[in-house]
């Protein structure tokens, strides 16, 4: 055997065993830099700081908050299948599903792309803050003087004010909407196709599937033309919210509103009346509504 080439044969497993330590040594560098604990981020709901049971992880640049503080924070349930890695969260409007490892996020059934996905660690498990946040209907800050994100559940109000007219027959009064130029800084949300708006969150509990509630509303085409209006008639609608006895699109818009807030509806014709229409509604029209709501019982 020659020495030399024996020689040549040791350095070149030497250097195959250098290059592999030195892959590992940046592979743990690069993994250990898309996901961390950072102790200096805070959460605020509402303006109060969550004490989380552990610090947030950042992801690819995005917050990723322990599951039960989320959720208790924000008032929502949580359930768990272990067999599919899969978290459901949900209010009395939304149900929010999402996969460990997976990017879908399902809202109501609709599915959406985020660009992180729940993660276990330690054996908690981390959400994406800003993703179920917004998924449950509320507004995502992030102040980075601070470092800290705040999630708010009350929504934007109008500074539009409301005009009143007097019911000569009945005593009663009817609030007339507010118009669409006036709400252009409501919050909206995406509900199974349909454009949720809160012009005015009001006040009390939310409604919910099996309540009767109360409402007086407006509703126009695409084009401005006023197809119905309680208001014209003085005369307030009353409907059990699921029940099937209006529209789904008012059965998934009307639920969650408080007592004195308004909704601006827009509805699909598939979550409306379809490809065959009603009275002076054509085929395959999206319909807009603006809904006040008066009572829950």
């Amino acid at each position: 055997m020659n020495p030399q080439s024996g020689f040549a044969v040791v350095k070149t497993r030497f250097i195959y065993v250098l290059i592999s330590i030195l892959v590992g040594i940046l592979f743990s560098l690069s993994s250990s830099s898309l996901a961390f604990a950072d102790n200096r981020i805070s959460l605020a709901v509402n303006g109060q700081t969550i004490q989380c049971s552990q610090p947030p992880q950042i992801i690819n640049g995005r917050t990723l908050v322990p599951l039960r503080d989320l959720d208790d924070a924000l008032g929502a349930q949580t359930a768990w299948d272990a067999n599919t890695q899969q978290v459901t969260v949900s209010n009395t409007v939304y149900n929010i599903a999402m996969t460990i490892g997976s990017t879908t996020l399902t809202v109501n059934g609709q599915a959406q792309t985020m660009d992180v996905a729940p993660v276990i660690i330690g054996g908690k498990t981390f959400l994406p803050a800003r993703y179920v946040a917004e998924a449950l209907g509320c507004q995502v800050t992030w102040d980075t003087t601070s470092q800290t994100v705040s999630i708010s559940n009350s929504t934007i109000e109008s500074n539009s004010s409301s005009q009143t007219t007097q019911n000569t027959a009945t005593g009663q009064q009817a609030t007339t909407p507010s118009s669409a130029s006036n709400a252009q800084n409501v919050l909206s949300r995406n509900i199974q196709g349909m454009t949720v708006q809160d012009v005015k969150e009001g006040t009390g509990k939310a409604a919910e599937n099996g309540d009767q509630v109360t409402v007086n509303y407006i509703g126009t085409l695409t084009d401005g033309t006023v197809f119905d209006s309680s208001f014209s008639r003085n005369q307030p609608f009353s409907f059990t919210i699921g029940a099937g006895q209006v529209i789904e699109g008012w059965d998934l818009g009307v639920a969650g509103m408080k007592v004195g807030g308004e909704r601006k509806l827009v509805i699909p014709s598939s979550l409306g009346y379809g490809a065959t229409g009603v009275g002076p509604i054509p085929p395959n029209a999206t319909l807009d509504f603006t809904v006040d709501l008066l009572t829950i019982n």
